[in-house]
């Protein structure tokens, strides 16, 4: 079920294999395993892609069926800081890595 519901809702948002995988910090690989069903996110990955896809984790589970936009849902404020720390950690990942590249770059 999460292979189709993750497919649809990306199709939905109009984003490639690629696009999505750029915006959860992955590859177009890891979306692919993930929409062929080779392979499962991790509780975090699965954070990230419902957030960037403004679907329930539920949805994409298969558990609601219905998909919603994030702004509206029922968040606890609790989930919706453990979406945004794990965001967060992500930017700071990418920050570093952009900062290696740039003194490699020098």
């Amino acid at each position: 079920m999460f292979q189709q519901r993750l497919k649809i809702a990306r199709k939905n948002k109009k984003y490639t294999q690629e696009e999505l995988a750029e915006l959860v910090v992955t590859t177009k690989a890891t979306i692919s395993n993930y929409e062929n069903g080779y392979s499962s996110p991790s509780i975090e990955m699965l954070l990230l892609l419902s957030a960037k896809l403004d679907v329930s984790v539920d949805y994409l589970l298969g558990n609601e069926e219905r998909e919603f936009d994030l702004i509206d849902s029922n968040f606890t404020k609790n989930e919706l800081e453990i979406i945004k720390d794990s965001l967060n950690n992500r930017k700071n990942e990418i920050d570093s890595i952009l900062l290696k590249i740039e003194r490699l770059l020098k």
